[in-house]
């Protein structure tokens, strides 16, 4: 029996659930879980489970970790089982979302430049006005 196991790690900012990252490693998956909790734009984390069986064609889906910000750390909630047929549920593999992040910080420094070089202007404006100007 071929069984592929991978790790979805999800994170929410309302009500919508988003993937962070899969892994096939659990550890590593937790350990990602537990770091996104520190941003405090996410309400909450959780990391999915799913083993596939392609003899049986089924994905087994377990939720082994979840957890909401400002929640007393501790044991992660029971876990749940949700069984579901799907002949394309082949586990992705070690990739990792994060462009968003980039871009939200390229974002920031434009806009920080183009402040900065928007207050040298004013300033070389009013200096030439006063100064330089007859």
């Amino acid at each position: 029996m071929a069984r592929s196991v991978s790790y979805e790690v999800l994170s929410t900012r309302g009500d919508k659930w988003t993937i962070e990252s899969v892994y096939d490693d659990r550890q590593v998956a937790l350990y990602e879980a537990r770091t996104l909790l520190d941003n405090r734009h996410l309400k909450a984390v959780k990391v999915v489970q799913e083993t596939y069986d392609d003899e049986a064609d089924r994905t087994i889906t377990r939720t082994i970790f979840n957890e909401a910000r400002g929640a007393a750390k501790g044991k992660p909630k029971p876990a749940t089982q949700e069984e579901t047929k799907d002949a394309s549920a082949a586990p992705a593999v070690g990739r990792k979302k994060d462009g968003s992040e980039v871009i939200k910080y390229l974002i920031i420094l434009v806009l920080s430049i183009g402040g900065i070089a928007l207050v040298m202007l004013a300033g070389a404006a009013f200096l030439m006005g006063t100064f330089g100007g007859k």
